[in-house]
């Protein structure tokens, strides 16, 4: 029987895509698409009989011909069961050129005899937007910026006009990071290791280790247990302020503990024994085919929302992003709007462009990190490497050679991090008391104060996400540190009289005695 019928868009042929009560293992509808389109397809399934305590392997696929017949899957949701009753399974296809013949396919994949329902389907064009970079910068600036409403306060007998302030940005509060060699980070047995860490420091504010936390590296021999690499590593970069955490890599495409324990929460468990050793660790899951391509981003929301059901400690999703083509930052943004409907932070845990051509790496590069760094359900960006001698895939490096030479890409890199999303402010007051209101990243600053060409104090802050506006009242002659005793003062008195007042009250009127008395020396007019 015909349980629901879809009316398709305009740009396919035909009236309806129909889903039917399938009591077999195998359904397709032929179709007739437009070649080059990216198409977005999804089905709610429901099991009527399983052969296989682990479930089974649901599967949409597209097929086409060319000079010969292809089939892609769509979407692959393992581990299916009778009790989960209706699942559904989402992905996308681009069409190829001059294809023809085209056709959707639902099955399960690993046994022919399981019968199936199917509901809900989908099928619509996923449509390009022309204007996709103003829109992600204006969510990098509605996300990745905060307001900073500064008061400059020049009593007498402080010349306005000799007072400069300085806030320069030292650090993102965004995660910049990526995949490192560990030994290189304090073993100097390899001249090239001092430019490697250098740059890493200079480029990066997070790390990850490629794989000294794997079992197979830290437990080479049975028995002996290499503790001294990650211990190093873990106590330079705590020094330095670096950080990352994943608990089991990829268990989506292995479940090699849930095999050999025959436990089926094994992750589960993992997970709760990293929490209980170390309860202030962020854990994550991490797995790759959901960013570019859709193969598994139905089953990875699967996973992670059944891993929360359970009760497992788990803070954040990371997803692979290893690209071989240019990366479709409209198809990227479709993945992470589908992976935040999970409602945890997502990271982009393992990044790489492939491309001999370094200026179409770059610009692949700044693609992709515009549209990741915009979106609001990203807290993380993390570079599988830099260097072409120590990389995987070496045509995707930032730095090339011995000589750490950085090439096109890692400019660009360079330039969008320390330049377009980095701030500063270098600011001479227009009077005695000037209010200026401007737009900066968070992270953290370093603030200077000068008055005549000397450096009067320099005091580091933090600029951090909040639903309030950022307030930094500066009085010439007050110590930074004192700020916040003279605030109220500042905030609503507007002559001299009733902000000397504020100050008194607040004990810092010998601070300022002191700053006069120095002025006078140097020939400064007084009241």
């Amino acid at each position: 029987m015909i349980i629901i019928g879809i009316k398709l868009p305009p740009s396919v042929t035909g009236d309806y895509l129909i889903a039917r009560e399938k009591l077999d293992s195998f359904l397709r509808q032929d179709l007739t698409l437009a070649p080059g389109v990216r198409y977005l397809f999804s089905a709610h399934v429901k099991l009527l009989s399983e052969f296989n305590k682990e479930g089974h392997l649901i599967q949409l696929s597209l097929g086409y011909q060319t000079d010969k017949n292809y089939r892609a899957v769509m979407c692959s949701l393992p581990n299916v069961k009778i009790s989960d009753l209706w699942v559904k399974c989402s992905g996308d296809f681009l069409l190829p050129e001059g294809s023809f013949n085209h056709k959707v396919m639902i099955r399960v994949a690993d046994n022919q005899n399981v019968k199936f329902l199917v509901d809900k389907t989908s099928l619509s064009p996923l449509l390009e937007d022309a204007d996709w970079e103003v829109k992600a910068n204006e969510r990098i600036r509605a996300n990745r910026q905060g307001t900073l409403q500064l008061s400059i306060v020049s009593p007498v007998p402080y010349d306005h006009d000799k007072v400069r302030l300085q806030i320069k940005q030292l650090k993102h509060k965004f995660p910049f990071g990526s995949a490192i060699d560990t030994r290189r980070l304090f073993d100097d047995w390899k001249p090239e290791n001092i430019p490697y860490r250098n740059y890493f420091y200079d480029m990066f504010n997070w790390a990850v280790f490629k794989n000294d936390v794997k079992w197979r590296f830290m437990e080479p021999t049975e028995g002996d247990v290499i503790y001294e690499n990650i211990d190093r590593s873990l106590s330079i970069l705590d020094e330095k302020g670096f950080a990352h955490w994943d608990v089991n890599n990829e268990d989506l495409h292995g479940r090699y503990y849930e095999e050999h324990t025959g436990n089926p929460q094994f992750l589960q468990s993992m997970l709760m024994e990293m929490h209980n050793g170390d309860p202030e660790a962020m854990l994550f899951t991490n797995d790759y085919e959901v960013t570019e391509r859709s193969d598994f981003i139905s089953a990875y929301k699967r996973q992670v929302m059944n891993l929360i059901s359970d009760g497992a400690p788990i803070h954040g999703i990371g997803v692979q992003a290893h690209y071989f083509d240019y990366p479709d930052v409209h198809l990227l943004q479709h993945h992470l709007d589908e992976l935040s409907t999970v409602g945890l932070p997502i990271w982009i845990s393992e990044l790489h462009y492939d491309n001999e051509d370094v200026e179409k790496r770059a610009d692949g590069y700044e693609d992709f990190l515009r549209m990741a760094f915009s979106h609001p359900g990203v807290e993380g960006i993390i570079q599988w490497d830099f260097w072409d001698g120590s990389m995987q895939y070496p045509k995707a490096s930032l730095v090339d050679g011995l000589d750490f030479k950085e090439n096109a890409a890692g400019k660009r890199f360079r330039k969008l991090i320390k330049e377009e999303w980095h701030s500063s402010l270098d600011v001479t007051p227009a009077d005695g008391e000037q209010d200026i209101e401007t737009k900066l990243f968070y992270g953290d600053y370093e603030v200077s104060l000068f008055y005549d060409g000397e450096e009067l104090w320099k005091k580091t802050m933090q600029f951090s996400p909040t639903t309030e506006v950022h307030k930094l009242h500066i009085v010439v002659g007050a110590p930074f540190d004192q700020m916040s005793a003279v605030k109220k003062g500042i905030k609503e008195t507007k002559n001299k009289d009733k902000l000397m007042a504020a100050i008194r009250g607040s004990n810092l009127l010998d601070l300022l005695r002191k700053r006069v008395n120095i002025a006078k020396k140097q020939g400064t007019r007084g009241f």
